[in-house]
């Protein structure tokens, strides 16, 4: 995760991928923070209209997944559980890999297109869990 806030203290060459960030860091970071909102509420919305005890902990472009109806107020509230492990297995079958330690990202590649596809796969990995007797 890249982020810049002020000019480098070393002027980057004007063709590396930290300069392309640093002048597009108008564009690039809000609409980071816009789709990971977007991520985190939709999935959100649809764990509270379905009853399933899941919420979705996102700052900007990152997140994870929690299995849990409780407050969340610190990492101590968090455990892994049998459900958790099934639920990676369901999304991987979706085509979206969340790496081990269950915190996923997005970059400014991941067009509206492809968050709509992932949070089609979320919702669906759901469904697929509780059809399988898991939620």
């Amino acid at each position: 995760f890249l982020m810049i806030r002020r000019p480098p203290r070393s002027t980057p060459k004007p063709s590396s991928a930290a300069s392309d960030v640093y002048k597009r860091q108008d564009e690039i970071y809000p609409y980071l923070h816009e789709q990971g909102n977007r991520i985190g509420t939709e999935i959100n919305d649809f764990c509270s209209s379905n009853n399933i005890a899941a919420q979705m902990m996102n700052a900007g472009s990152m997140m994870h997944l929690i299995f849990s109806g409780d407050h969340i107020e610190s990492a101590r509230d968090i455990g892994r559980s049998k459900v958790e492990k099934e639920f990676y297995l369901h999304l991987l079958g979706h085509n979206v890999i969340v790496p081990g330690i269950h915190l996923a990202f997005i970059s400014f590649a991941h067009k509206p297109e492809i968050v709509d596809q992932v949070i089609e796969a979320f919702k669906q990995s759901f469904i697929d869990m509780r059809e399988d007797g898991l939620l």
